[in-house]
């Protein structure tokens, strides 16, 4: 478990299997690979085939072919082929060819050419190009003709 102050930076490489990392607290890091758990209000990027569940408040920046669980109140940024789950209160925002799954309560901004999969409660803010799917996609998305950072802002990012 780490919890360090705000200003100290872990880059943890590739954690080995079987290796258990919670980063939680104000702490920041990077992994290029392995799982770990952020909670807190942590800041964590992840690339290649990390695997993340991001718990509270976490912020994970998602890189390569990572995947996030995002619960609570998590803020993601979905890049490359990076892929989220998010569920309660999410927020997402993906960009060039991320894959999300939208549960709950969840936010998502998409552009480039991302696709998002809604369902329950979930809501999407997408620019042309997005693919939005799934049961709930008629009724809680809105197609946006402004810029990546219009909807950056949307989600308060």
């Amino acid at each position: 478990m780490i919890d360090a102050h705000p200003d100290l930076w872990f880059d943890l490489g590739h954690i080995p299997g079987g290796v258990a990392v919670k980063l939680i607290g104000q702490s920041c890091g990077g992994i290029t690979g392995g799982v770990v758990a952020a909670a807190g209000r942590c800041f964590l990027q992840v690339s290649n085939e990390a695997r993340v569940t991001a718990y509270e408040y976490a912020h994970v920046e998602a890189f390569d072919t990572s995947t996030v669980d995002a619960r609570g109140k998590s803020q993601i940024v979905g890049t490359d082929h990076s892929r989220i789950r998010a569920e309660d209160s999410a927020i997402v925002f993906a960009h060039c060819q991320s894959h999300v799954q939208a549960f709950g309560e969840s936010i998502v901004a998409a552009t480039d050419t991302a696709t998002v999969r809604l369902d329950g409660a979930a809501h999407v803010r997408a620019s042309a190009g997005v693919c939005v799917t799934g049961p709930a996609a008629p009724a809680n998305l809105t197609f946006e003709p402004h810029p990546i950072s219009r909807l950056a802002g949307h989600l308060n990012l």
